[in-house]
C-alpha cells in the first residue's frame, strides 16, 4: 500500500500492508495477485516477513532485487532472487547462456526484472528492449516452468 520497509513494521502491520494491497489489486483487476515485489527490493525482506506472508497465504512468491546471474529455480519462492536486472551489463551474456541450455536438460527460469520508469533513464531503451524481447520470442528462447 505505502511502500514501507516491511521488517520495520509489526506483524499486524506487515499483514495489513500486504493484505490491503492484494485486496486493492483484486478489486481493480478482478484477479487476486499471486506474487509481489518487495518494496525497496533486496533490503526489505527477512525471515519474519517471509513467515508472515506464508502463514497468512498472502502471496505465493515475492521478488527481491538481488541478481543471481543463474537460472536455478528458487528454493524459497517468497525470497525469489531474480536472474538479472533488465539494465545490467551482464544481460546479453546471460541471454546467450540461457539460449544454449537444452530445453530438455533441466528446469530453469530466466527471471529478468525492472521498472517501467527506468526506461526513461537510458537513451533508446524503449527501442532497444522492444527489439530484445521480440528477438527472444522469435528465436524460441522463451521458456515456461
Amino acid at each position: 500500500m505505502h511502500h514501507p520497509l516491511l521488517p520495520s513494521l509489526s506483524d499486524e502491520e506487515v499483514v495489513a500492508e500486504v493484505s490491503d494491497d492484494v485486496k486493492n489489486i483484486e478489486r481493480l483487476t478482478g484477479v487476486k495477485p499471486t506474487g509481489m515485489a518487495y518494496p525497496c527490493g533486496g533490503c526489505n525482506h527477512d525471515e519474519r516477513v517471509i513467515k508472515l506472508l506464508a502463514e497468512n497465504d498472502l502471496v505465493k512468491y515475492a521478488r527481491t532485487i538481488i541478481s543471481t546471474y543463474d537460472f536455478k529455480i528458487p528454493e524459497c519462492f517468497l525470497r525469489w532472487n531474480p536472474t538479472v536486472w533488465l539494465f545490467d551489463e551482464k544481460l546479453e551474456e546471460l541471454t546467450s547462456r540461457f539460449a544454449e541450455v537444452s530445453a530438455d536438460s533441466e528446469d530453469i527460469v530466466f527471471y529478468i526484472w525492472g521498472h517501467a520508469y527506468e526506461f526513461d533513464f537510458f537513451d533508446g531503451a524503449w527501442d532497444k528492449y522492444d527489439k530484445y524481447f521480440k528477438k527472444m520470442v522469435l528465436n524460441g528462447n522463451s521458456r515456461k516452468i
